[in-house]
């Protein structure tokens, strides 16, 4: 489903999005909504209050993480309201939460490529034991350049860190791979140099 296209329909009015939606499609719709960049004055959703809770984590807790950053950077977001499982009939076992998202304009919204943001995010939170160094060594990040500690783990960077690592660099550039490439080759050859020199 075009989903721009069908909240473009109509008299140019901005469309209000309200739902109740079942965790196992929560993510990823709401991942799309998020790139509706026009058509949307806000959405409400009741959804399971683990994911409410995703929604509007903090750097450096349980709950933060890819969906954490993403929707922090799209959407200004609130907890309306929890709702107790005893309160549906018959009753979940989780509790859920009332949760409004409004996107930001794009003078609201720090500067960056969705795309680029997205591919950072995907890799950085799929090794969270890993240091931030090991786990986006494929992209060739610039360290020196940014004020962020390569040592540091995801689950402890801001949206804004986020989004200083994702411009560093060009999704489509081809040199980033290569550079990442040489770095590994130049580390293999130093380490083959240190246990001859132990021999």
């Amino acid at each position: 489903m075009d989903l721009a296209s069908l909240l473009a329909r109509g008299d140019g009015r901005q469309r209000r999005v309200v739902g109740n939606l079942p965790y196992n499609i929560a993510t990823p719709l709401l991942e799309r909504l998020f790139r509706v960049d026009a058509g949307i004055a806000d959405m409400h959703f009741m959804l399971q209050a683990e994911v409410a809770h995703r929604l509007t984590a903090s750097p450096g807790s349980k709950a933060y993480g890819r969906l954490s950053v993403a929707a922090q950077w799209w959407c200004r977001i609130d907890i309306l309201f929890e709702v107790e499982a005893e309160s549906f009939s018959p009753s979940p076992k989780v509790d859920s939460a009332f949760v409004r998202l409004v996107p930001r304009a794009q003078g609201d919204r720090l500067p960056c490529d969705p795309d680029n943001l997205g591919r950072v995010l995907r890799i950085a939170f799929s090794g969270r034991r890993k240091t931030l160094a090991n786990a986006l060594e494929s992209l060739a990040v610039d360290w020196r350049a940014l004020e962020i500690d390569p040592g540091d783990r995801a689950e402890n960077l801001t949206v804004e860190d986020f989004v200083a690592i994702a411009s560093g660099y060009r999704i489509d550039d081809p040199v980033a791979p290569e550079r990442a490439h040489g770095r590994r080759r130049r580390q293999s050859r130093r380490k083959a140099q240190l246990r001859k020199g132990e021999q």
